[in-house]
């Protein structure tokens, strides 16, 4: 597997979102109540961007439609729409750097 760098640690600061490309996927790095999480860029209701201002209260809220989704579960949090969940990546370290290993 092969370690991709996406931000200094060092960068991290409360609030923190930045859409990265990476083989062709978009991920979304946030960094809230001092927790990381590397999502998957795109909605699941109809799979559009989500962006890098989605971020309200520890809530992503899409854009597009104002679905709003947890950003510790990644459960939406609109009754109607509770069978959504945001796709997630597992957040890899490398010496000061954050990132995600790909294969």
């Amino acid at each position: 597997m092969r370690f991709i760098k996406l931000e200094r640690l060092i960068n991290l600061q409360e609030g923190y979102q930045r859409c990265f490309n990476v083989e062709g996927i978009s991920l979304l790095l946030i960094h809230s109540e001092n927790k990381n999480h590397l999502l998957l860029n795109q909605c699941p209701h109809q799979k559009k961007p989500l962006g890098n201002q989605c971020l309200q209260e520890n809530k992503l809220r899409c854009p597009w439609h104002g679905l709003e989704y947890d950003l510790a579960s990644g459960n939406c949090l609109n009754a109607e729409y509770h069978h959504l969940k945001l796709a997630k990546y597992q957040l890899a370290f490398e010496e000061n750097f954050i990132g995600v290993y790909l294969s």
